[in-house]
């Protein structure tokens, strides 16, 4: 039987930036440069501690640890049924879609989806960066919005019965660290199977989370803005739910969609060099 082929978050996002990609990233004949990018990797560790602080500020979670799909939406499965409940990496699946969310929390039929981004701002300004002075979504945020507007779109599909709301856990620049170091307490490491995880230091202290310097930012206004197309043109033709589905049945079958040729193609990560053209890469 054939593995069903899920559109993650990481996914959608390469959908949205082009859709030809959810083709080749699947494909091992086309190499992507972007695995390789020390700046990319760099990023990458450095969102890992993020990640790891924000448990931190929201303690006493469980985690989800499960990396197969099915044994980790089991797990979170198993999770909600209590009343209250915090879930770390929570697994949920709405047919062909899955999202891992970072933080999940259940109060009664309350839940809050939190997505966690080392993206900073500042909690001083008194609008907050999310809008244009039209009144469009922002260029820089549109990413981070539509990836919790596609986890919550799973969430509420999957979880029709509750109430759900969504926030952005961000770095806050109008906040001042407690202590010096912090972020030395934070190391990336790799586990026993070579996969990134993060090694907190024993001597973490109180008073090193004392200060909170990230955010939790309600975006319910954001998202809804997302789904229902407003401030944005990106899902004009096929409407925000109509695009999901769009990409997840391209992305199941294995069928490549035709690229929209435009300067961003410049920059692709999906490029061969004349060494790996020999060898039957493209």
């Amino acid at each position: 039987m054939q593995k069903l082929r899920y559109l993650i978050k990481s996914r959608f996002k390469l959908g949205m930036e082009c859709p030809t990609k959810l083709f080749y990233t699947s494909n091992p004949l086309y190499p992507d440069k972007s695995i390789d990018d020390p700046f990319l990797l760099a990023l990458a560790d450095g969102g890992f501690q993020v990640g790891e602080l924000a448990k931190h500020y929201m303690p006493g979670g469980q985690e989800i640890t499960a990396t197969i799909h099915a044994e980790a939406e089991r797990e979170t499965l198993e999770l909600l049924q209590q009343e209250n409940v915090v879930i770390y990496e929570a697994a949920i699946r709405f047919e062909s879609l899955f999202i891992r969310i970072d933080i999940l929390k259940k109060q009664g039929n309350r839940l809050e989806l939190i997505e966690v981004k080392s993206k900073s701002f500042h909690s001083h300004d008194e609008e907050l960066p999310f809008l244009t002075a039209r009144g469009a979504l922002s260029s820089s945020w549109k990413p981070y919005l539509y990836d919790i507007a596609f986890q919550a779109h799973v969430l509420k599909r999957a979880m029709p019965d509750h109430e759900i709301h969504s926030y952005l856990m961000i770095a806050d620049k109008g906040a001042k660290c407690p202590t010096d170091g912090l972020n030395q307490k934070f190391r990336v490491k790799k586990d026993h199977r070579k996969r990134k995880m993060v090694q907190v230091a024993s001597s973490l202290s109180a008073e090193d989370l004392s200060v909170p310097l990230l955010a939790v930012v309600p975006v319910d206004e954001y998202v809804g803005m997302v789904w229902s197309g407003n401030g944005t043109d990106d899902f004009a033709e096929r409407g925000f739910e109509g695009t999901i589905t769009w990409l997840a049945e391209a992305y199941e079958k294995n069928e490549k969609i035709a690229p929209a040729p435009g300067g961003k193609c410049r920059d692709c990560s999906f490029t061969c060099s004349d060494a790996e053209l020999l060898i039957g890469l493209k």
